[in-house]
């Protein structure tokens, strides 16, 4: 997810130049991939056929510490954390840009708007417990935007 706005965070940049920007790009897709691989490595290794879906609702393995669900809750854990720092500045640029603010934002205004931001997700998460459906929910409509609108604006 951190990928995605990594051309809004180059915008950010006070020098964008292009060792900058392949570091960036670099870490923040090796960093999601792997911790996108260690949380599909621990979950599937822990049950191998009987995996879940979310692999990080399944029980506890009886009789010992599973260290490789440990470690995919952290690396799941470090990926949201990740992925919020980096989406969080082009969120606040673009409601800036949305609301018609020309000048540069003063320090309480940043501060108010990204709590704001920060609060709003948070009731996001507490009135849609169940990630499950809007993972479902994400991925229908990333997959129709991919298959079928991406084509269509490109063509036209």
């Amino acid at each position: 997810m951190a990928h995605i706005n990594i051309f809004m965070v180059k915008a950010e940049l006070t020098k964008p130049i292009e060792r900058r920007l392949r570091k960036i790009f670099f870490r923040a897709i090796f960093w999601e991939m792997s911790l996108y691989m260690i949380s599909a490595f621990a979950g599937y290794f822990s049950f191998v056929d009987e995996t879940k879906h979310m692999i990080i609702d399944r029980p506890d393995l009886p009789g010992y510490k599973d260290y490789l669900m440990l470690v995919g809750r952290i690396g799941t854990m470090m990926h949201v954390l990740v992925s919020v720092v980096i989406i969080i500045s082009p969120c606040r640029k673009q409601i800036i840009a949305f609301i018609g603010v020309k000048r540069k934002s003063k320090t309480w205004e940043h501060f108010f708007l990204t709590g704001f931001i920060y609060a709003s997700s948070a009731v996001v998460a507490y009135e849609f417990p169940d990630v499950i459906s809007v993972f479902s929910l994400i991925g229908g409509t990333g997959g129709v935007i991919v298959a079928v609108l991406f084509p269509m604006w490109i063509y036209v």
